[in-house]
């Protein structure tokens, strides 16, 4: 029921629907839709827009399914890496079902360290999980600073659909 609704607003939906076990996908409510794939680790969507000014920002949705391992991090450097080079704004967000709150994990820690080496910025710092984790984020990469992620927001009484709480947030680019 969901999707339909999306649809009959005039959005495709890109996703990577897991036939073969339950649980979360990488998904992307969007016109027009650009990539999906899947690595080993994990799986995503990209879409890319251009600003009124030019501005080349590019989405990033992730879905971590699993446990944790080197892999993972490996994969996602070099993926994101690669669209650091296609675009002047980056934002990853989605399930990355890394303990970021909880330092004392060695893989969760490198991979925290890894985006912020590719100077990403993290935004949520709340628990997205029933279990009381941050698992679920949003990171910006903006190489003019000329993005800005406001008003986020963890809806943490929605428990209905997910174990994950819906994070919104507000994206503005400015112009100079």
């Amino acid at each position: 029921p969901t999707t339909a609704i999306i649809k009959s607003h005039g959005y495709a939906i890109l996703h990577n629907y897991r036939k073969d076990r339950p649980g979360g996908e990488a998904s992307m409510s969007l016109t027009p839709v650009l990539y999906q794939k899947s690595t080993n680790t994990f799986e995503f969507v990209i879409a890319s827009l251009k600003s009124v000014n030019g501005t080349k920002i590019m989405f990033l949705v992730v879905y971590r399914p699993g446990n944790m391992c080197t892999a993972f991090n490996n994969e996602l450097d070099k993926l994101i890496s690669d669209l650091l080079l296609k675009c002047d704004c980056l934002v990853l967000a989605g399930d990355l079902n890394l303990h970021f709150d909880n330092s004392e994990k060695k893989l969760d820690k490198q991979a925290l360290q890894m985006l912020e080496s590719c100077g990403m910025k993290r935004y949520v710092f709340e628990p997205t999980h029933i279990s009381g984790n941050s698992l679920d984020q949003i990171f910006i990469f903006s190489l003019h600073d000329q993005m800005q992620c406001t008003e986020i927001t963890v809806d943490s009484r929605n428990t209905l659909l997910s174990d994950h709480f819906p994070v919104y947030c507000v994206l503005s680019i400015t112009y100079e």
